[in-house]
């Protein structure tokens, strides 16, 4: 029942979000992990079996045969791992040289020491498999007794004993390839010989028998034969092992391929133990017990098996001495085109799977029946398919393994490549290599999605499990029993009856004869025993999988009852039942063929896509015979699939690179778990780390490039791409890539780069600082800076760049040579391109950096070094210079004021060291305001972006007002569906919401407007420096007002210097200031001026201003003191000129922001007469 829900209590439900931990929404292009787990192992290899007594006592005899097998399997695959993973020791064991060497028996005692312990394995593998034989020929035997011929065997039986025969297989021809092996004991053997440890006879016979069963090749097989000879009958037997085997291969009844490849050796190594003199394989096809059409089609489809770790063989190598065989017409996987039908597989199953697991996601549980039926079929199918695409690959490197390259066929295959290079490295295709790593990437794709759903589908297949067992015994088999009962049918009834007691809930079978009972009472008539079963079926839901052994009895007395065989040497039970029953028992059967898997469905997953083979490589390190203690990463088939996706121009294969790297973790587990050794997990270990390496340093060459190349072509201005485009020349923008989901992983990038102290910053500050601050001078012509021609400050020594290849500046050639061309215009001035690309890499936090380490500069500039040479121009300086009247005409001030000036002329830093400082000061505060305007251009770029969210429509052209108001409200309305503020002022309840919705709006739009000037605050923190000390001001002056003749302001220094300044060149060998501090010199000296109120003064009683309105009016021209006056003149002009726009903008900055619209005046008392006042005293 539903129920109305307010807006707050569903913010509030949302807001609860934030602390429920959820998986992020990154791409998922990782394997499937194998973390640290606790898992319930319900295989008890039949430990429980006394617990069934109610059971036929010849299928718990079985299950007891069965246990010891199974004991006996895993000693096997014990020896087959230590026979593998064998390395020689007799190769890093020193050796006698001689017989008259000293420590000849010291050696020998440490080679007895050091190989005693394997030679001890080696003396259990041999007692193994001589016990191992003689228990699989007693077995044999006691199923061909005369009596025992045509009794049922069960199918869990045969295959297990066609497990022994792969075991045998297996462990033959892992003997036969290590040669290490026999050299090893050889060694052992002579210093045991010279050092005479084995005296007795029992021990030299051993030895002896172990010589002799390592040096016979194929020594296990051929007595396995020889005792399978003696036994009547033996032929029936394996003729049903070979049946089972085909049938299962054919109905595709594995979920790995370990299992699929043991099928079909079994079946060969069978074949072969078949063929003798005293058996005709062909009357066994006669009598129908083989079908060597199917077999020839096995054989067929599969040339080449994996036989162990990177071993393989041929199936019919087993048989291809016998007569009754011909292997012809051989065939391989075809991993080119099976590619694209897995590719169909995996987007069927894949969107199946998203539409079931987001009904999981979406509902709080899974309940229904279907539901958990759904889940188990779909964990049943995922599987599968993991086994058959991971038996594509595995069949495939097998083949290549034992069909290697040669130059002949492949000319990138250089003579002098070894065995494992030609069969790895050289033997796939691009075609071949793609399909791999495209499969690779679906299996551990596939893997990882069913690794996130395993708890949920583990959940659902028990009780689905538990509900298909409940209600098979009520539809299946209650009513049988009770026929068989009625019918007095004693066999069929205990067998039915030991099924039901196996598998059924007996709680709730209770409960439902109970409730049977009683309703037959108030019913008061009888119960049909035929309806019973069927009529109120109420079964519960359990999470209960039935145990190993319980479904082991359950299903091996149901397959006797279907059977074609005698049942406990009697009869055929088949014929006692109906049609409808032997249909439900082989379904049911089919069915629960798979429940061990489901059960057990993390490890099943992991082995269906176990990929380890394409790593081992320990057979042909056994045949390098000592010369290579390990391959190189080259030619390694995890790092060969890496290399080619990031070599080749493939950009749908990038997001399966690490698929492959997590081949490396198969084989890293197989060491551990299955062959128990820890060298080879360290060497795997060793390799993948070499392989992340170049993994890392490759795929950075990959990004860097392209994006840099993206970038490149970006900014590339198309007018000149296409000037150059019909100048021949094309520049093509680099092809898509997928690199997003590598990048959006979860490894955090290091923001050194970009962050506010970043290594953009610091570079910045550090080339401001030490190079463009003091060796840079600013022309106001053009807004840009330029080196000057004569520097007062070393220019800083930098280290000389790597040399690296174009793809590192622009990302190719063509881009390079486009942008050098571009570039070059720039490349000697510093502009508004510039600065530009500052404050798109500093954004706000980086700039403030930046200008607060300038006025720290600028702070020190003003106390350490313009002071001082304040303090020593005014004390060169008269104490009073007033203006000469205009009487005395123009060259009679130039002769005062050269007079006047003379001492300051002198001053020997006035035109050095006193000008470098002004211009450092200057030079950053041109700095400053050339920043504000670009960050203004930049911020009204990102304004106008933002104008469709913020509400700021622009007004549209019309004719006259009317009709613009009424199209500026339909662009209005159109667009208030992405305005943003009135959106959430429509949607949300939160007022806070609203708030911050409404002020982030207003700093948006107001960003430009509301005095956020950073060249202003700039100017204005400066002030605040100079206010501090009266030596820029003089203190308080004596008439009350101003100073006026006194020279104790800072605009007199300014006055004095620029006096020096405007005069003309006396020689070639002069230079003029602006040719060495350009205009930055001016914008120092005139912003102190503008910043302390001094600039009305400076125009008014400025020495070069005088001269000029002066010699304005009587247009003299003389040589006074060698400077030519209409020059000079000339020159105050300009210096005129460019003063009065540089005091243009500092007013204007200063003030912009203004908010007094009236003129502020100070009112002064009338001025008193001289005698007045000296009369007023004297009174």
């Amino acid at each position: 029942m539903s129920s109305n829900v307010s807006w707050e209590a569903a913010l509030s439900n949302v807001s609860l979000l934030d602390i429920i931990g959820v998986p992020d929404d990154q791409p998922d292009i990782e394997a499937r992990a194998l973390p640290l787990l606790y898992r319930a192992n319900f295989d008890t290899n039949f430990e429980d079996r006394s617990a069934f007594v109610t059971g036929i006592a010849k299928y718990s005899e079985e299950a007891t045969r069965h246990a010891q097998f199974n004991d006996m399997l895993a000693k096997g695959l014990q020896h087959a791992a230590h026979l593998y993973t064998w390395r020689c020791c007799s190769r890093a064991v020193p050796m006698a040289k001689s017989n008259d060497q000293q420590n000849r028996t010291e050696i020998n005692e440490m080679v007895v020491h050091v190989l005693k312990p394997e030679v001890d394995k080696l003396m259990h593998f041999m007692d193994f498999t001589l016990e191992a034989i003689k228990r699989f020929a007693d077995e044999v035997k006691r199923l061909c007794h005369q009596e025992k011929r045509k009794d049922f065997v069960s199918e869990a039986y045969l295959l297990t004993l066609g497990r022994f025969i792969n075991m045998f297989a297996v462990l033959d021809e892992l003997k036969n390839m290590k040669a290490s092996i026999k050299n090893d004991f050889s060694t052992f053997k002579r210093a045991s010989q010279f050092l005479q440890t084995m005296s007795d006879t029992d021990s030299i016979q051993r030895m002896q028998n172990l010589s002799m069963f390592l040096a016979t090749q194929n020594k296990i097989k051929d007595d396995l034969k020889l005792k399978m000879k003696v036994i009547e009958g033996y032929e029936e037997l394996l003729s049903d092992v070979i049946s089972i085997c085909a049938h299962m291969y054919e109905k595709s009844a594995y979920i790995s391929p370990n299992e699929k490849h043991m099928y079909v050796k079994v079946i060969a190594f069978s074949l072969f133990l078949l063929d003798g003199d005293s058996v005709i394989v062909a009357k066994l096809e006669q009598k129908k017990r083989l079908n060597f059409q199917n077999l020839d089609r096995i054989f067929k489809s599969l040339e080449v098996v994996p036989l162990y770790g990177d071993m393989q063989i041929q199936p019919f190598a087993f048989v291809r001495r016998s007569s009754q065989y011909d292997a012809t017409n051989k065939c391989h996987v075809n991993i080119v085109e099976k590619v694209k039908s897995i590719r169909v597989e995996h987007e069927s199953y894949v969107t199946n799977f998203a539409k079931i697991n987001n009904e999981v996601e979406i509902s709080d549980r899974i309940g229904s029946d279907r539901e958990h039926r759904e889940l188990t079929s779909v964990a049943l199918s995922g599987i599968q398919l993991l086994c058959q695409w991971s038996c594509a690959v595995v069949e495939t490197i097998s083949w290549k393994l034992l069909h290697p390259t040669n130059p002949k066929d492949n000319r990138d295959c250089p003579d002098d490549a070894e065995e494992y290079e030609r069969a790895t490295r050289y033997n796939y295709s691009a075609a071949e290599k793609t399909a791999l790593i495209q499969i690779i990437a679906m299996i551990k794709g596939l893997q990882s999605m069913l690794g996130k759903m395993e708890p949920v589908m583990s959940n659902s297949i028990r009780k689905c499990v538990y509900v298909e067992l409940q209600s098979f015994i009520q539809y299946a088999v209650n009513d049988p029993l009770q026929k068989a009962v009625k019918n007095k049918k004693d066999l069929l009834a205990s067998i039915l009856q030991s099924v039901k007691d196996s598998i059924c809930d007996v709680g709730y079978e209770l409960n439902r004869v109970t409730d049977t009972k009683s309703k037959s009472k108030k019913s008061g008539s009888k119960v049909d025993s035929a309806n019973s079963s069927s009529s109120d079926i109420r079964i519960p839901r359990r999470t209960a999988a039935p145990g190993s052994t319980q479904l082991y009895m359950a299903r091996t007395q149901l397959e006797s009852l279907i059977s074609e065989k005698l049942c406990g040497g009697k009869k055929i039970l088949r014929k006692e039942l109906d049609k409808n029953t032997i249909e439900k028992i082989s379904n049911f059967l089919l069915k629960s063929a798979h429940w061990p898997a489901l059960f057990n469905l993390s490890d099943s997953m992991t082995e269906a896509g176990e990929l380890s083979q394409l790593w081992f490589r320990e057979f042909y390190l056994e045949m390098t015979m000592g010369q290579r203690i390990q391959f190189p990463i080259e030619m390694s088939m995890p790092w060969i699939l890496t290399d080619y996706i990031l070599s080749c121009n493939e950009p749908s294969l990038i997001e399966s690179a690490l698929y492959q790297l997590d081949l490396y973790n198969d084989a890293a587990q197989y060491s551990l778990f299955n062959f128990h050794k820890q060298f080879l997990y360290d060497e795997v270990e060793a390799e993948v780390n070499l392989c992340f390496d170049q993994f890392v340093y490759k795929l950075s060459e990959m990004v860097f490039t392209h994006y840099k190349q993206l970038a490149s072509c970006m900014l590339l201005d198309k007018r000149f791409k296409s000037e150059i485009l019909r100048a021949g020349t094309m520049i093509r923008s680099p092809s898509a890539a997928r690199f997003e989901s590598l990048l959006q992983q979860r490894h955090e990038a290091n923001h050194a780069v970009n962050s506010p102290h970043g290594r953009i910053t610091l570079h910045v500050f550090w080339e401001l600082n030490y190079d463009f601050v003091p060796n840079f001078v600013y022309n106001g012509s053009t807004h840009r800076f330029v080196r000057a021609r004569h520097v007062f400050r070393k220019t800083p020594a930098r280290e000389k760049p790597p040399t690296v290849g174009q793809v590192y500046y622009w990302g190719s050639k063509s881009l390079m040579a486009a942008f050098m061309n571009i570039s070059n215009a720039y490349s000697q001035c510093i502009g508004t391109q510039h600065l530009k690309a500052i404050t798109r890499l500093l954004h706000y936090q980086g700039i403030a950096v930046i200008l607060d380490e300038l006025l720290k500069m600028t702070h020190r500039l003003l106390e350490d070094k313009i002071k001082r040479h304040v303090k020593n121009v005014f004390n060169m300086m008269p104490k009073i210079c007033k203006l000469p009247r205009a009487d005395y005409g123009s060259t009679a001030l130039l002769q005062y004021y050269c007079h006047h000036l003379e001492a300051v002329g002198k001053y020997p830093e006035l035109k050095t060291e006193f000008c470098q400082d002004l211009r450092e000061l200057g030079n950053m505060i041109v700095f400053c305001q050339q920043l504000e305007v670009a960050l203004g251009q930049e911020e009204t770029h990102d304004l106008f972006l933002a104008a469709a969210y913020i509400g700021n429509v622009p007004q549209p052209p019309s004719r006259n007002a009317q009709e613009q108001m009424k199209q500026l409200v339909k662009l209005e309305e159109k667009f208030s569906r992405i305005h943003l503020t009135e959106v959430i002022d429509k949607v949300s309840v939160d007022e806070g919401q609203k708030v911050i919705a409404r002020e982030a709006e207003l700093m948006t739009k107001e960003r430009l407007c509301c005095g956020l000037n950073a060249f202003e605050n700039f100017l204005l923190r400066i002030r605040q420096m100079l206010a501090n000390d009266e030596i820029w001001t003089g203190g308080y002056p004596s008439n009350g007002v101003f100073w006026i003749d006194e020279c104790v302001e800072w605009y007199r220094v300014y006055s004095a210097l620029q006096f020096f300044l405007c005069q003309p060149t006396r020689d070639d060998n002069d230079v003029n200031a602006e040719e060495l501090f350009g205009d930055s010199l001016q914008w120092g000296g005139l912003t102190l001026i503008t910043l302390l109120g001094q600039h009305r003064r400076f125009e008014v009683l400025d020495f070069c201003y005088h001269l000029h309105r002066v010699n304005k009016g009587d247009g003299k021209d003389e040589i006074i003191n060698q400077i030519r006056l209409s020059k000079m003149v000339e020159r105050i002009r300009r210096f005129q000129l460019l003063n009065n726009q540089i005091f243009i903008i500092l007013t204007n900055q200063l003030n912009e922001n203004n908010d007094d619209d009236h003129e502020r005046v100070r009112e002064f008392a009338p001025p008193v007469h001289p005698n007045y006042a000296n009369h007023a005293r004297r009174q």
